[in-house]
C-alpha cells in the first residue's frame, strides 16, 4: 500500500515555489479564517494548516517557546502567530485533529474552469453547527478576525 510516499503534492511548481505558497496560504487562512483557492491547493493546505495549529495547542498555549517556533518557520506574519495562539489554540484545545474544513464550491473557476474550493477554520471545538456540505452564500459575511488583526488588512479573504 502506497500510503503517501511523497509527502505533498507537487502543484506543477518548484519545491521552493510551493513551499512559499503554501507558507502564504497558511497564513493567510489564520489572519482571515477563511480562502478561497482551487481543491488540489486547498487539499494539500489542510494538512500543513492543522499541523500548524496543532503546535499553538501543545504546551498550553501563550506561554510554549518552542511551539511558537516550530509556528514562525511556517507563518510569515507575527500578528497572525499571536493570533494562532491566542484564538486558535484555546479553541481547540479538547479537539484530536480536524481544525480546517475544505468545501467544494459549485461554480468552477472564472477563467480557468478549476475545480474551486474554500478552506476555512471550523468555527468551533465542537465542530459547526450547519450540516457538514452545506455551502457558504456568495454574500456572506466573513468571520471576525479578532482584536489581535485589527488594521491589519481587509478582512476579505483574498483570492490564491
Amino acid at each position: 500500500m502506497r500510503k503517501r510516499l511523497a509527502q505533498f503534492r507537487k502543484l506543477g511548481r518548484t519545491p521552493e515555489h510551493k513551499w512559499a505558497m503554501l507558507r502564504n496560504m497558511v497564513t493567510s487562512l489564520i489572519k482571515y479564517d477563511r480562502i478561497e483557492t482551487t481543491l488540489p491547493k486547498a487539499k494539500e493546505l489542510r494538512h500543513l494548516a492543522d499541523e500548524v495549529i496543532g503546535y499553538a495547542k501543545r504546551g498550553g498555549g501563550r506561554n510554549d517557546v518552542y511551539g511558537r517556533q516550530l509556528a514562525s518557520r511556517v507563518v510569515r506574519e507575527k500578528p497572525a502567530i499571536e493570533r494562532l495562539f491566542e484564538v486558535l489554540g484555546p479553541r481547540y484545545a479538547d479537539r484530536d485533529g480536524g481544525y480546517t474544513r475544505v468545501m467544494k464550491l459549485s461554480r468552477p473557476r472564472e477563467g480557468g474552469q478549476r475545480p474551486h474550493g474554500r478552506h476555512r477554520v471550523r468555527r468551533s471545538a465542537g465542530g459547526d453547527t450547519r450540516h457538514e456540505g452545506a455551502e457558504d452564500e456568495e454574500g456572506a459575511v466573513p468571520l471576525p478576525v479578532g482584536e489581535v488583526l485589527e488594521g491589519a488588512g481587509s478582512p476579505r479573504s483574498p483570492p490564491c
